[in-house]
């Protein structure tokens, strides 16, 4: 929307760009070659790297995005020998780390919770027998045309694979392009400790608006952590 704002491309242009053009760099030609679910929205959504770029008003669509595959290449695909072993051990591919970067990248309100938030979604996905949904609030939100502070419960059961509360596992696809930061958080989870000091097995996070996270073991803490950053929302409402 940015770029076609400032009259760089149309949108169509850029879904047809980031769904079907053949780009050559290798993470494209395996992700081809691999297969994504046909539910995923945009193929590449995750892969544009987010950083500050200048281009000419006349470039073509498929020539921006480009840019951006260029960059994800050298920020962070040029040194994928050094994660390979490391995403290995979580037994997910490439585009799987991706998936939960954008995920992290949009739930962490601060940087310093990224690997926290890594920890909790790790925790889920690792016993998918007690916790089989990852509950994300930023995954429904990908689908949601307008912005929302609090879901409605019909937004909470909506049947759609990126609704995380419905579906199993990682959603389809990214559901934004996360950073350097984000990307490694996903590779290199960490357990979140609490005000006192000590290491908190979490399955469950909140935020207040202010981005202060907590996290919880159990669904009872999560749900008194819940009701403290209700109170100190409507502190800072006031």
């Amino acid at each position: 929307a940015l770029l076609v704002e400032k009259g760089i491309g149309t949108r169509e242009g850029y879904v047809e760009a980031i769904n079907n053009y053949p780009y050559k760099h290798e993470f494209v030609v395996l992700l081809d070659e691999n297969g994504y679910p046909e539910t995923r929205k945009y193929r590449l959504e995750g892969y544009l790297y987010p950083d500050t770029y200048f281009f000419y008003k006349s470039s073509a669509e498929y020539i921006v995005i480009n840019k951006m595959l260029n960059n994800f290449q050298d920020k962070f695909w040029r040194h994928l020998e050094v994660f390979k072993a490391d995403i290995e051990k979580h037994n997910m591919s490439v585009d799987d780390i991706v998936t939960l970067a954008s995920m992290i990248q949009a739930e962490a309100k601060l940087f310093i919770d990224f690997e926290s938030v890594s920890y909790v979604f790790h925790n889920r996905l690792t016993h998918p027998g007690t916790f089989p949904y990852l509950q994300s609030d930023a995954t429904i939100q990908y689908v949601l045309e307008e912005h929302v502070e609090d879901f409605t419960q019909e937004q909470l059961d909506l049947d759609n694979p990126y609704n995380t509360y419905k579906y199993a596992g990682l959603p389809p696809g990214a559901i934004c392009n996360p950073g350097y930061d984000a990307l490694s958080a996903a590779i290199y989870p960490d357990m979140p400790v609490d005000s006192d000091g000590n290491s908190v097995n979490a399955y469950y996070f909140v935020s207040n608006k202010a981005g202060k996270t907590y996290y919880a073991e159990t669904k009872a803490q999560h749900d008194r952590n819940k009701l403290t950053v209700k109170k100190e929302n409507e502190s800072y409402d006031d």
